[in-house]
């Protein structure tokens, strides 16, 4: 029924759920870059973590857009640069703090 009603109008429940899945998302998609970037051992390198993140965030958008389609039909108008764009600094962004909290745990 949202999707249906009227893109000008303002709900606070439903602005609440939007955000509360956008950041749930965000936090799992951080830690699966985080898993990914342990397993490929980058968490000393910062040009293979960013690098790591900017695939990552270009991968994350590609299934969402053009695999996610199927299901939320929708997203076909968010395609576009902006949304890769954001979808890159994610992804580095992500793996720059990965990066950046795992500094003083990294042994010699």
């Amino acid at each position: 029924g949202v999707l249906q009603g009227s893109a000008f109008a303002f709900e606070p429940g439903v602005a609440f759920v939007a955000l509360l899945t956008h950041y749930a998302l965000g936090i799992v998609f951080g830690l699966v870059l985080g898993f990914v970037a342990s397993g490929l051992g980058y968490e000393t390198d910062v040009f293979g973590i960013v690098s790591c993140g900017a695939l990552f965030g270009a991968l994350l958008y590609l299934f969402n857009f053009y695999v996610m389609v199927r299901f939320l039909p929708w997203f076909t108008e968010l395609r576009g640069g902006p949304t890769l764009i954001s979808h890159l600094v994610f992804g580095v962004a992500v793996a720059l703090l990965y990066w950046k909290l795992g500094r003083g745990r990294a042994g010699p």
